[in-house]
């Protein structure tokens, strides 16, 4: 079997119009027949951060790149720790 991966780096807002090289990136993305996500867990806002990547899947082309399998991974998920982030106490409030 043949497995075809594709590395679509720094996607931003606005790349299912062409913003940046966005546009070009997605059109490869159609290939696949799974997306994985890899979100900073370090950022301000990586919750914000996939919902625009999956607002993009959405708006790009005949929108079927939203229904893909997705798989997502945090990485530097232990910098909260050294921050003191609790994400069970996050999740009780």
């Amino acid at each position: 079997e043949e497995l075809v991966l594709c590395d679509v780096p720094g996607l931003i807002e606005g790349a299912a119009e062409g913003v940046g090289l966005g546009h070009a990136f997605l059109r490869h993305v159609e290939r696949c027949h799974v997306i994985v996500h890899l979100v900073d867990g370090t950022k301000e806002d990586p919750l914000g951060d996939f919902n625009m990547l999956n607002r993009e899947l959405v708006r790009y082309g005949n929108g079927k790149l939203a229904d893909m399998a997705q798989v997502v991974v945090v990485n530097k998920i232990d910098k909260w720790n050294e921050e003191g982030y609790d994400i069970a106490a996050d999740k009780k409030s």
